[in-house]
C-alpha cells in the first residue's frame, strides 16, 4: 500500500519561522476595511450554539440539529462584506458559489479551537455560521473511511502507527488528544475519531464538504460514501497538484475539483499553467498557500493566479488581516481553522475563558497548529484558570482575538489581568502588553515596519515603561514613560500575583498596579482595537489569569 511522505502529508501546514505580514486598505468605505458586527455570542465554549443581539430564541434553521442558530438580518455582512452568513444550508455546490464571494472554508472544522477532525469541531464550525467545510479523509486496514490529518495517528491521537495498516478495532480505545487547546479537551473530554459515516450523515445535511483522501486507496471509496448519501451535488473532491487520476476519476463523478498547490514547485508557471487550463472556471477552484519555503507568498503569485480566471482560495487564512490582505489581491475564498474569529460571526468578548479550560474563537499564537508554541496550562486542581507563555528558546505572545477589537462609542477602555512571574527575576525577560493596534497581525517583539501602536513592558527586576512603535518603512519605538516598581535582584524569586490595568482614554493612557498608577502619558496617536500579551525573551515563564475588559456603562463590564 502506498502511503504519502511525511513531507507530503505535512506540506499544508504553516511552516515554523514564517510570519505572514500584511498591508491593511484604511480607505474609508473601502472594501477590504470594513468590517460588520453582526452581535452573535457564544454559549459556553461555543460549542454547542450562539446567542445575543437579534436572537428571538432557540431557532432551529437546520432541521435535524439541536442547536441555537443566531437569527442574522437579511444581507447582514460578515468581516469583509458582500458574502451574507447562510441562514439556511446550500442546496448545492452551485447554489452556494452562485452567493459569491467572499467563501468562508472552515478547516478542520475548528481546528485551533478544538481538536481537529473532531464532530465537536465540525459543529462548531456550523453554529459560527460556517457553509463549507474541509474534511481530511483516511482508511484503516479493514477499509473503514475515518476523519483525520495525518496518514499516521501519532500526532493528534492516543493511537500510534499508520492509519491504514491497523484495523478500526483500534479506533474503541483511542481519542483525539492535543493538549495545547486546553484540560476541556483532556481525559473523557477527548474526542472520539469520527467515522466518515457519522459525519455525512449529521454534518453533510447542513455544508458543502471538500474530502480529501490522505490515502490513495480511501479515493474511491470517500467518493461511493458520499455519493451513498446523496452529497454529489454538494461536495468538492480536494486532490494536490497535478492528482491527473482522482482529476478524471472526479470527473466521472461529476464532482467539482479543489485543486491545492502547496510548494514552490507547484507554483512554478510551467507546472502550474497547465492545471489551471483544465480546470473548469465555474465548479473548480484553486489553492493557493499563504506560506511557501518559510516566507509568505509573493502577492505577485496570487494576483497572477488569480488573472488566470480560474477562482482562489487561500490557506491557511489565521486572522482577518491575513484574509482582508489576500481579498484585496483578488481571492474569492478563505480556508481558515478559526471561521468564527476570522468572519466576525463571533461577538467581541469581555473576558477570557480559560477557567473553563479552553481556548476561545479569536485566541491566537505565533502558530496556532503548533504544540511548541502553544500555550501552557495550568493544573485544573491547583491552577485553573491559569494559562502560561512558554515558548523554549523564543519569544511568545498570544493575540486576545475574542476581546478584539476593543470599540467603546466614547474611545475609553479598561484593559486588566493578573500575571506571574514563574523564574527568578533576571533583565533577559519580560511581560509585554500590546495595544491599540489598527490590526491583528502577530506582534513580536521588535518594531515592525507599518505596525503602529502602544507596549507596556514590566521586567521582574522591576523596570517598567510605556512604549510607542510608530511604524512606517524604518520603524521606530519611542519611550513614552518609565519607572522602576518593586525591583528584584537577579536571580531571586519574584513573589506572587500582581493585577496589572491599563486605562485607555481619547486623551490618555494610564497603567496602574495593585490599583496604584505607576505610568502614564497623554500620547494620542494610537487608538486601534487589538492587543497582544507577551513574554519576552528565551527564558522565564509568565502565568496569565482573569483578563477582563471594561468600557463605561457596559452592564457586561460591571459584571465582569
Amino acid at each position: 500500500m502506498q502511503h504519502r511522505s511525511a513531507e507530503a502529508q505535512d506540506r499544508d501546514e504553516p511552516t515554523a519561522g514564517a510570519q505572514l505580514m500584511v498591508e491593511r486598505d484604511e480607505t474609508p468605505g473601502s472594501a477590504v476595511s470594513r468590517r460588520a458586527v453582526l452581535g452573535l455570542g457564544v454559549v459556553g465554549l461555543g460549542v454547542v450554539g450562539a446567542v445575543g443581539a437579534g436572537m428571538s430564541g432557540a431557532l432551529d434553521l437546520w432541521p435535524g440539529r439541536a442547536t441555537a442558530t443566531p437569527e442574522i438580518p437579511d444581507g447582514a455582512a460578515n468581516l469583509t462584506g458582500g458574502h451574507p452568513i447562510a441562514t439556511k444550508p446550500p442546496a448545492s455546490v452551485a447554489d452556494w458559489r452562485a452567493g459569491g464571494p467572499p467563501f468562508y472554508i472552515a478547516h478542520r472544522g475548528a481546528g485551533i479551537v478544538l481538536p481537529e477532525h473532531s464532530l465537536e469541531a465540525y459543529h462548531a464550525a456550523l453554529d459560527w455560521g460556517a457553509t463549507c467545510l474541509e474534511i481530511s479523509i483516511g482508511m484503516t486496514s479493514d477499509g473503514v473511511l475515518i476523519c483525520l490529518h495525518d496518514a499516521t495517528y501519532d500526532r493528534t491521537t492516543t493511537l500510534t502507527g499508520p492509519v491504514a495498516e491497523q484495523p478500526s478495532a483500534v479506533l474503541a480505545k483511542g481519542r483525539i488528544d492535543i493538549p495545547r487547546l486546553g484540560p476541556r479537551w483532556q481525559g473523557d473530554g477527548r474526542p472520539q475519531i469520527p467515522l466518515l459515516d457519522d459525519v455525512l450523515a449529521q454534518i453533510g445535511p447542513h455544508a458543502i464538504l471538500c474530502l480529501e483522501a490522505k490515502d490513495d486507496n480511501a479515493f474511491k471509496p470517500m467518493m461511493k460514501a458520499a455519493a451513498a448519501h446523496g452529497l454529489n451535488g454538494r461536495i468538492y473532491a480536494k486532490l494536490h497538484l497535478p492528482a491527473t487520476a482522482r482529476v478524471a476519476q472526479a470527473r466521472a463523478a461529476k464532482v467539482p475539483i479543489f485543486m491545492y498547490a502547496g510548494t514552490a514547485t507547484d507554483l512554478a508557471p510551467a507546472r502550474l499553467d497547465p492545471v489551471l487550463r483544465d480546470l473548469d472556471r465555474a465548479r473548480d477552484v484553486i489553492v493557493l498557500p499563504a506560506v511557501v519555503d518559510n516566507a509568505p507568498i509573493d502577492p505577485r503569485i496570487v494576483s497572477r493566479v488569480v488573472g488566470r480566471g480560474v477562482p482562489v482560495w487561500m490557506y491557511p487564512v489565521m486572522r482577518r488581516s491575513e484574509a482582508l490582505h489576500f481579498l484585496s489581491l483578488g481571492a474569492q475564498g478563505l480556508i481558515t481553522p478559526d471561521i468564527g474569529y476570522v468572519s466576525s460571526t463571533t461577538a467581541s468578548a469581555q473576558a477570557d475563558t480559560w477557567a473553563k479550560g479552553a481556548l476561545a474563537s479569536g485566541e491566537l499564537t505565533r502558530f496556532p497548529y503548533s504544540e511548541k508554541f502553544g500555550v501552557r496550562w495550568g493544573d485544573p486542581a491547583t491552577d485553573a484558570g491559569v494559562i502560561r507563555l512558554d515558548v523554549p528558546g523564543e519569544s511568545s505572545y498570544l493575540l486576545l482575538g475574542q476581546l478584539c477589537p476593543v470599540a467603546p462609542p466614547d474611545g475609553s477602555y479598561q484593559l486588566e489581568f493578573d500575571y506571574r512571574f514563574d523564574a527568578p527575576a533576571t533583565p533577559e525577560h519580560a511581560l509585554t502588553v500590546a495595544f491599540g493596534r489598527a490590526d491583528d497581525r502577530y506582534v513580536g517583539p521588535t518594531a515592525e515596519a507599518g505596525s503602529t501602536g502602544y507596549r507596556v513592558v514590566l521586567r521582574p527586576d522591576g523596570y517598567a515603561a510605556l512604549l510607542a512603535d510608530d511604524g512606517g518603512t524604518t520603524p521606530t519605538r519611542r519611550t513614552l514613560a518609565q519607572a522602576s516598581i518593586e525591583p528584584t535582584p537577579v536571580d531571586v524569586p519574584v513573589p506572587g500575583w500582581k493585577r496589572l490595568g491599563i486605562a485607555v482614554t481619547p486623551t490618555s493612557i494610564s497603567v496602574s498596579r495593585a490599583g496604584v498608577e505607576v505610568l502614564k502619558s497623554t500620547h494620542t496617536a494610537y487608538r486601534g482595537g487589538y492587543v497582544h500579551i507577551g513574554r519576552d525573551g528565551r527564558r522565564g515563564p509568565i502565568s496569565l489569569r482573569r483578563v477582563r475588559v471594561t468600557t463605561p456603562g457596559d452592564p457586561r463590564g460591571a459584571q465582569a
